[in-house]
């Protein structure tokens, strides 16, 4: 556990992704299906239905809780419009996307509480 805290420390210093040496140790210690299912148990309790209200503006909703313009934008990005954001599957799809991508943001507040 001490050893994920360092690297996570390590890649918001030096910038999360920003060389091939951090993504390659956070990779051999966390593997993508390992993450996403982590990500769904903190951001939805594993719940594709869940829907937040109380978010600010619009709510999050689905698995990984994504917000309608960001499921939009990166669907559109990714050729994948036709998805639907209801489907857990798919949005680890376009998560699993976005992730390779270093977009770590949308889930800041569940990967530091992973490596705390």
């Amino acid at each position: 556990k001490i050893f994920l805290l360092i690297i996570f420390c390590s890649l918001l210093i030096n910038g999360i992704g920003r060389t091939y040496q951090y993504e390659q140790q956070v990779a051999s210690v966390y593997p993508m299906n390992e993450l996403l299912e982590d990500l769904a148990e903190c951001e939805s309790s594993n719940n594709e239905r869940a829907w937040n209200k109380n978010d600010a503006g619009t709510p999050s909703i689905g698995l990984l809780q994504f917000k309608l313009t960001t499921w939009q934008h990166f669907t559109k990005r990714y050729g994948l419009e036709h998805l639907d954001i209801m489907n857990g599957e798919n949005q680890k799809q376009v998560a699993r996307q976005m992730l390779s991508e270093k977009r770590w943001s949308n889930w800041r507040k569940c990967l530091s509480d992973k490596f705390n």
